[in-house]
């Protein structure tokens, strides 16, 4: 039989991999096997492709995390809107097909057929000292898998200085990306829908 002192060195042992909570806002940062990193909430990519008229849609969206990073920039100093992928964050109790569905009509006004499949290409920790995950997914659509109407947005002042555009994909090279997800989502695009290599 154990004695309870080494029972006691159990629980210790045990306590010591617990997650410790350091910060709780609208992020969290966690100390766990010591090692701190971000528990962000994970996040759904999506690039609508418009077949029928060759175009893509990204937003110009306000970002000022960029406008801090560029503000000793003399490229990008006055800059307040960069171009990124539609994402969104995926709620509480929210499959990520839904989340894909409430972005799209949010951001970009497009409201998809209730027959439209939604496939999660890939699922990807956004990096090392971050445990939330983008969920990447190209959306291929034909005049009858959606209609569009104006995008509602989801009430923030940052999505009322963003929106939506539409790019030919005679123009998709010269795009200027500013974030890894952003450049990865269409590099994969131009390889699999324009058989691109880079």
């Amino acid at each position: 039989m154990d004695k309870f002192t080494k029972l006691q060195k159990g629980e210790q042992k045990v306590k010591k991999n617990e997650p410790e909570i350091k910060y709780d806002g609208y992020l969290k940062v966690i100390d766990y096997k010591k090692w701190e990193f971000i528990k962000d909430n994970d996040m759904v990519i999506i690039l609508p492709y418009l077949r029928d008229e060759s175009q893509i849609i990204l937003r110009h969206e306000y970002i000022p995390t960029y406008q801090y990073h560029y503000r000793n920039s003399n490229d990008y100093k006055n800059i307040t809107n960069f171009l990124t992928v539609v994402s969104g964050t995926v709620k509480n109790g929210e499959t990520l097909q839904n989340t894909v569905r409430r972005e799209l009509y949010e951001e970009t006004g497009i409201v998809l057929s209730s027959m439209y499949n939604i496939d999660i290409e890939k699922n990807l920790f956004i990096s090392k000292s971050d445990c939330g995950q983008y969920h990447i997914c190209f959306v291929e659509l034909r005049y009858n898998d959606f209609k569009i109407t104006r995008p509602p947005g989801d009430g923030t002042e940052g999505e009322k200085l963003s929106h939506s555009i539409k790019i030919s994909l005679g123009d998709i090279d010269e795009i200027r990306t500013h974030d890894l997800i952003t450049d990865y989502m269409l590099t994969l695009f131009k390889l699999k829908y324009m058989g691109k290599k880079q």
